[in-house]
């Protein structure tokens, strides 16, 4: 199951890989991340929290936004 992330992220016109590119992680570790919630490990998960959530702001998400996000999510079905 993702992280709720996965689906915050295109709400803000970011991919996975632009994302990637700005926390200095690989797109490769950012897909485990969202998908699998598995944390790279040469990066302190609390400091990557951190600068996933400022990145968010950046790009317009408001603190309402971001509740959740680091949580198991999952699509209700349409």
């Amino acid at each position: 199951m993702s992280l709720k992330l996965k689906y915050t992220l295109p709400d803000f016109k970011l991919t996975q890989s632009a994302a990637a590119k700005h926390l200095g992680i690989s797109s490769a570790a950012m897909a485990q991340l969202i998908n699998h919630n598995i944390w790279p490990k040469n990066v302190e998960r609390a400091k990557l929290k951190k600068e996933i959530n400022s990145l968010l702001k950046t790009h317009g998400a408001k603190p309402s936004d971001l509740p959740g996000i680091f949580k198991k999510y999952q699509l209700p079905d349409s």
